[in-house]
């Protein structure tokens, strides 16, 4: 019997269950929280028939391969059958240089429409922001487009894991992002989030992007 934690809407590492349309930043300090938080989410979808899909890197796409394949899941077949799906054309994400959000949302939509018209009851999409935020600029237009990103997908077919690795992040990046989620992952552990504040308080302390 399925639990809420696994089931069709659930993450798969917590007693937790998303809404369509929902995103959910996930911080991890080591590879090992990082893969106790991705795997589960992505094999409870595909689990389900959903399509999985991660953007990012080369390089963290086949990261994420390998940490499907070592946890039992059989990664060429569902690359063949598009239950699985890599986006790892970062150069087309960034305008003059610096990573653009609106063509990171805008590539999750086309993928959901694609989706939706292919018969997939639901897509769960993980960004890997480790491998998209290349500089400073980069992390301020995120911040900036985060609590915006919530009122983006409300009630599409999607659930949204927004993965950070704070090893390669500024010290306070993870206190002003988790600042517009009322949930977060912190080290692999779910937690409501008492600091949450509206998009419109958020906004206003980090700007809204170019």
């Amino acid at each position: 019997m399925s639990t809420l934690g696994d089931g069709p809407l659930g993450v798969g590492f917590a007693d937790y269950e998303m809404r369509p349309g929902d995103h959910l930043p996930a911080f991890s300090d080591t590879d090992l929280q990082r893969r106790s938080v991705v795997v589960p989410f992505a094999a409870t979808g595909l689990r389900h028939r959903q399509r999985v899909a991660w953007l990012g890197s080369e390089q963290s796409a086949l990261a994420f391969q390998e940490d499907l394949q070592q946890a039992g899941v059989n990664v060429l077949e569902h690359l063949m059958r598009g239950s699985l799906i890599m986006l790892c054309r970062v150069a087309e994400l960034r305008r003059e240089g610096m990573l653009d959000p609106l063509r990171v949302v805008a590539a999750g939509r086309k993928l959901i429409r694609a989706s939706v018209r292919e018969g997939w009851p639901l897509v769960r999409l993980v960004l890997d922001m480790g491998s998209l935020l290349q500089s400073g600029e980069d992390i301020k237009r995120w911040l900036s487009y985060e609590a915006l990103a919530r009122q983006d997908v409300p009630g599409t077919p999607t659930l949204v894991l927004v993965h950070h690795d704070r090893r390669h992040l500024p010290e306070d990046f993870t206190s002003r992002s988790v600042a517009c989620h009322p949930v977060s992952v912190l080290s692999g552990e779910l937690h409501p989030n008492p600091w949450w504040r509206p998009p419109r308080d958020f906004l206003s302390v980090v700007g809204r992007p170019d």
